[in-house]
């Protein structure tokens, strides 16, 4: 008798949108689920970063605390390049990233992820998952900011809220 052949589910390719450049919070949850996975089965969950990158014209691009992390990991990071704060250029590059990676999710942790998913329309083409972490009172940027982040979260797949 022939033994049995068991199917192995291809791996759920995750790219996760980072504003930060420090390991905590989010970024400890993510890469120690991406630990997880990888102990109890290789090739299970493929997770790659996308980091947002304020460029400076006499800056040069240099390894961060995330950076270092995902790649003792064997994470891919890319980088989205930008020169001021909501820079549409990001948009673009995104694109062309999610093109190439072909991700089953996206995730996003903050308000400038996950305004630049729904402005990028990728939110429509690949399941989206957000978390939501708090809204706390603080300046007007930040306020305004909050509504951007309220505005954006009509249209993700899921919203995981993480506090009350």
């Amino acid at each position: 008798m022939a033994p049995e052949v068991v199917a192995r589910p291809l791996p759920l390719r995750v790219l996760a949108l980072v504003e930060t450049e420090t390991v905590s919070g989010p970024m400890k949850n993510l890469l120690s689920f991406y630990r997880t996975c990888r102990q109890c089965e290789a090739g299970v969950v493929e997770l790659s970063l996308a980091l947002f990158e304020r460029s400076h014209a006499c800056s040069a691009s240099r390894p961060t605390q995330l950076s270092q992390a995902a790649a003792a990991l064997g994470v891919p990071a890319y980088r989205l390049q930008e020169h001021f704060r909501f820079d549409p250029r990001t948009i673009l590059q995104l694109r062309k990233l999610v093109r190439e990676i072909n991700p089953h999710i996206i995730e996003t942790n903050h308000p400038k992820s996950h305004f630049v998913v729904y402005i990028s329309g990728l939110g429509k083409k690949h399941p989206w998952v957000a978390f939501l972490h708090g809204y706390a009172p603080m300046h007007f940027r930040q306020r305004l900011y909050d509504g951007l982040d309220r505005w954006s979260l009509r249209a993700p797949t899921q919203v995981v809220a993480v506090c009350d």
